[in-house]
């Protein structure tokens, strides 16, 4: 089973709810765990809500391309975006300790996305961010 979707949205907040939307269209008929549901959706955003909030230094439109791979053992997402330059890997793990206004500092959404998923992965190409981030099935 390999099943593919892919949209594009623009660097507004507003755009989260249609690609949440899309995707959990994409996701329902395949029957996968709520969690993994959740997960997904979680993840598309708090990455996007990143990138849409920091990743742009001017008020243009910028296009933004997401898909989500489904094959037999994982879920695998993909964000595409020519903000600035940022890997999310580079920031440190949150403590475990860490109260809320530490979490919030440190990045909450991504702490949040790291007990989510089993791997990411960054890389900058072309002028693009490029994010993975897989959760196993």
């Amino acid at each position: 089973m390999s099943e593919k979707f892919n949209c594009k949205i623009k660097n507004d907040l507003g755009e989260l709810a249609k690609v949440s939307k899309a995707a959990n269209e994409f996701l329902e008929p395949l029957n996968l765990d709520p969690k993994i549901v959740y997960g997904v959706d979680l993840i598309l955003e708090e990455m996007l809500t990143n990138v849409i909030t920091h990743g742009y230094e001017d008020e243009g439109t910028h296009e933004i391309a997401v898909s989500i791979g489904l094959d037999e053992d994982e879920v695998s997402i993909v964000l595409e975006d020519d903000g600035a330059p940022f890997n999310p890997l580079s920031l440190p793990w949150a403590s475990h300790s860490a109260d809320a206004d530490e979490l919030m500092e440190e990045g909450l959404g991504i702490h949040f996305v790291r007990n989510m998923m089993n791997a990411m992965q960054y890389r900058r190409e072309d002028e693009k961010n490029i994010l993975e981030v897989c959760i196993d099935l």
